[in-house]
């Protein structure tokens, strides 16, 4: 038996199944999805990115691209084993070589709510340590880095960027940072906003780089002189099972069951996807000829009322009112709160006001509405 003290409480571990068996209370990982294996937008499809700016790649994570068309992105890309006792990894892959300018960004990250880390108590004088591990695995070797960093609503900001070794190409490597808990600056500690961000970059230019190792006011993301994996067409860089704790050392790797994990993901995005055939997607009434108004019940309370939705072409759906099928020209989000979201299905014609109807998929597997509450 092995025991891991996070400053407050043991928690000891069977050495054969590196599970806990004493001092637990659950949920030790701050971060959700960290096994990879969500994926409500994607499906396990490859994608690319045509912008700039934040994408996100799987549940809860996203990334950061200041170049367009440079990177794809996939879950289990490559097909290769993950790490022990994990199932899944996301894998991003070098599409056109570029060689990065001292402005760019090229990393993954996770946005953490501040009611998640609230026991931290950072920004203030009980402020607690951290360790983040992680898996990676990249056909390029060298120095990595990445960072912890504050909500952008505050001003200055606040990092912590810390650097790594990938001493192997085409090799899994566990990492673990310990980073002391920030007493001096400001963390939103108990409301619904970002918390914290956790980064880790892939390419990073020299003016969002700076030296790690302490917390400083500055908005870098990485360590100066890091590897960039951008130069090079083809090249891979593979990552899995992240965990944020509160301990100073790394515990392994908390599992969830996989419904409390998509319960967990579903408080920023839920995405209704059809099963096939005439998959109902809500019940409403027809507010005019052109028009429905379908409730849309939530599965789980989100985190702020849906910002906005997402969805598969309108001729993926109809609207049927006990008689005939009458196809969509366009949805919108209407009405919103944290448990259910109101829509409004449009048809050019044929519907009979305040009848009631449904709104369903047209034979389609295809057909699905994501609703977004994302930090």
């Amino acid at each position: 038996m092995s025991t891991i003290v996070d400053g407050q409480a043991g928690i000891t571990f069977s050495d054969s199944s590196n599970q806990p068996t004493a001092g637990y209370t659950g949920f030790r990982n701050r971060i959700i999805n960290g096994a990879m294996q969500i994926d409500q937008r994607n499906n396990g499809a490859s994608q690319s990115y045509g912008s700039t700016g934040s994408t996100y790649c799987l549940d809860r994570f996203f990334l950061g691209n200041s170049q367009a068309s440079k990177i794809t992105s996939q879950q289990n890309a490559g097909s290769i084993t993950p790490p022990p006792g994990l199932q899944s990894y996301i894998g991003m892959t070098v599409a056109s070589a570029y060689t990065i300018t001292s402005a760019d960004t090229f990393y993954i990250s996770q946005a953490i709510e501040a009611y998640n880390i609230a026991d931290f108590a950072w920004g203030t004088a009980n402020a607690r340590s951290i360790t983040f591990s992680f898996w990676v695995y990249s056909s390029i070797t060298g120095l990595f880095g990445g960072a912890v960093i504050n909500s952008g609503a505050i001003s200055p900001r606040r990092t912590y960027c810390f650097s790594y070794t990938i001493p192997s190409a085409n090799t899994w490597t566990y990492v673990t940072i310990t980073i002391p808990g920030d007493t001096t600056g400001t963390w939103y500690q108990n409301n619904n906003g970002v918390g914290m961000y956790v980064v880790l970059s892939y390419g990073m230019g020299s003016a969002n780089s700076i030296t790690g190792g302490s917390f400083q006011s500055s908005n870098a993301l990485s360590v100066t002189g890091a590897t960039s994996i951008l130069g090079t067409l083809g090249a891979v860089f593979y990552t899995t099972g992240w965990q944020i704790e509160k301990a100073g050392a790394a515990t392994p790797f908390e599992i969830r069951q996989y419904g409390t994990e998509l319960a967990l993901c579903q408080r920023y995005y839920y995405r209704h996807t059809s099963s096939g055939t005439y998959t109902q997607f809500g019940v409403g009434v027809c507010g005019s000829s052109t028009n429905i108004l379908v409730n849309v019940p939530l599965p789980v309370t989100m985190r702020v009322p849906p910002t906005s939705i997402d969805t598969a072409a309108a001729g993926n759906f109809v609207v049927y009112d006990g008689a005939a099928n009458t196809a969509l020209t366009s949805i919108v989000l209407n009405f919103v709160g944290q448990n259910s979201a109101g829509i409004v299905g449009n048809v050019a014609s044929g519907l009979t006001q305040t009848r009631p109807a449904m709104l369903e998929a047209n034979g389609s597997s295809s057909a699905y509405i994501g609703f977004t509450a994302e930090l």
